[in-house]
């Protein structure tokens, strides 16, 4: 008799959600056959607690805590009363920190960091007192970035940030030290841990091409691209160029210009930052330039309508038939284009152009990659040609470890040695 094999199972284990009890109208979610009630449903306060018991459920492998085998009294205390003094709450403690650091990086991104590392731990436990918040609780926040599929380096990183908004307490004696030198021991995951995502080794982008992709970038991002490429800019400073900021300079014989960005990276530290623009980026800029001194060369606004002018250009069906120009506008729209580009709407648009080129063109791909791998490239290309100094003075780095960044991803100045040494 033929006996059957057994099927593998291929599933991927799930999170539980919320569902619904309707004897009594409370949230609840089932782990391990067992059912926990989180409060009414559909309340803040069980979406918290339904994300604290799943840490918590995470941290510990997927398993219930164990249940103790017999019930210890409670000690008796002495004297209990009430000092009248308010306990800080987890939420509270990340909103003033929120708050201080939106005052103290006006020029940077930090804050939105910080917002987004934190995001976890007050889904867990905001409405816990800070003073009962343990490394354990913290190791059970980790778990929960680990299941939402976070990469090794940014959960390390945000576990470091979430550490110093207790340290930030414990400077403006908000909360005790003791909370602070207890979150310090938590271990960093090293690399290799088993279920914990590793970012992939990011790799440079080839000549050509942003080429590639100018059929389907508007006239204003392939220009912002192609500064990138050529200078090794951040994408926020080319976003943001003025004709008010840009000062023409002559290098023996050859005019270049000099860009000072209004709001860069490190200017909360007091450092200066130019940009100087080549002969080539000084072309690629000029069709820009001819708008008041205090407007952004590249609109998305102007961009829109340079889009809807070259469709109506392309127009077959006959004026007299269908919609005419701005007869079938929303009158009040959500969202209308501003006057300044951004990173995140340039990353949007260069990954959309990408897909759309490999549907297009599918024996040509083009893998993906970010704006910031264009500054990342250009500067390791400038390292290979003219040396680590020149790289760190285009790139704006005042550190020599962050010019040490680009070295093991070009293999260009290693080869020269081995050939030249023999």
């Amino acid at each position: 008799m033929i006996q059957k094999r057994k099927r593998r199972k291929t599933t991927i284990p799930t999170i539980p959600g919320i569902t619904f009890h309707k004897a009594t109208g409370q949230a609840r979610v089932r782990l391990n056959g067992k059912d926990h009630y989180l409060g009414v449903y559909g309340s803040d306060e069980a979406q918290e607690v339904y994300h604290r018991v799943i840490a918590e459920w995470l941290a510990r492998g997927r398993k219930l805590p164990n249940k103790p085998k017999r019930k210890t009294r409670r000690a008796p205390i002495a004297e209990e009363r009430d000092t009248g003094v308010e306990v800080l709450t987890v939420a509270e403690l990340a909103r003033l920190h929120l708050e201080w650091a939106e005052r103290r990086y006006t020029h940077s991104n930090q804050a939105e960091i910080i917002f987004y590392a934190v995001r976890p731990l007050t889904e867990c436990y905001g409405s816990l007192s800070v003073d009962q918040f343990s490394p354990n609780k913290m190791r059970a926040v980790r778990s929960l970035m680990v299941e939402r599929q976070w990469t090794r380096s940014n959960l390390n990183r945000a576990i470091s940030l979430i550490r110093g908004v207790f340290g930030w307490g414990v400077s403006h004696e908000l909360i005790p030290e003791s909370i602070h030198a207890a979150l310090r021991l938590v271990e960093p995951i090293p690399y290799g841990a088993e279920g914990v995502k590793e970012s992939k080794q990011k790799s440079l982008v080839p000549d050509g091409v942003i080429e590639l992709l100018k059929p389907y970038l508007s006239r204003q991002t392939f220009a912002i691209l192609r500064l990138m490429w050529l200078s090794g800019a951040r994408c926020g400073e080319i976003c943001q160029v003025r004709p008010a900021d840009l000062n023409r300079v002559e290098v023996d014989g050859i005019e270049i210009i000099e860009y000072t960005p209004a709001s860069h990276k490190t200017k909360h530290k007091g450092f200066n930052r130019v940009i100087r623009l080549g002969p080539q980026a000084t072309m690629i800029l000029q069709p820009f330039l001819h708008r008041p001194d205090d407007s952004f060369c590249f609109s998305p606004a102007e961009s829109e309508a340079e889009r809807l002018a070259e469709l109506h250009r392309l127009r077959v069906t006959p004026m007299s038939c269908g919609n005419r120009p701005g007869t079938n506008r929303k009158p009040r729209p959500q969202k209308e284009p501003g006057d300044q580009y951004t990173t995140p709407v340039v990353r949007k648009v260069l990954t959309k152009a990408i897909r759309v080129h490999n549907k297009q063109h599918p024996q040509e791909a083009i893998e993906r990659f970010s704006p910031h791998a264009l500054r990342h490239t250009a500067l390791t290309r400038l390292r290979d040609r003219f040396g680590a100094e020149a790289a760190a003075a285009m790139g704006g780095h005042h550190s020599p470890s962050m010019v040490d960044l680009y070295t093991s991803r070009s293999s260009a100045a290693a080869r020269r040695v081995a050939a030249a040494a023999g």
